[in-house]
């Protein structure tokens, strides 16, 4: 029998950015966002005009 002594640092992940994910995220789906639920509006976007989503410091 072996005995394995755990190294529980090495094992936890790291601290995931969920404001960059989400931000990410509405800046990919938008557009269909807007089409899907609300199709007036989307008609109204000029989405020719590019945008940059500012990232947490």
């Amino acid at each position: 029998m072996q005995l394995v002594w755990g190294k529980p640092d090495l094992y936890k992940l790291s601290q995931v950015n969920q404001d960059n994910l989400w931000k990410k995220l509405i800046a990919d789906l938008f557009e269909d966002f807007l089409l899907f639920f609300l199709p007036d509006l989307h008609l109204e976007v000029d989405f020719s005009i590019s945008f940059k989503v500012s990232k947490q410091p």
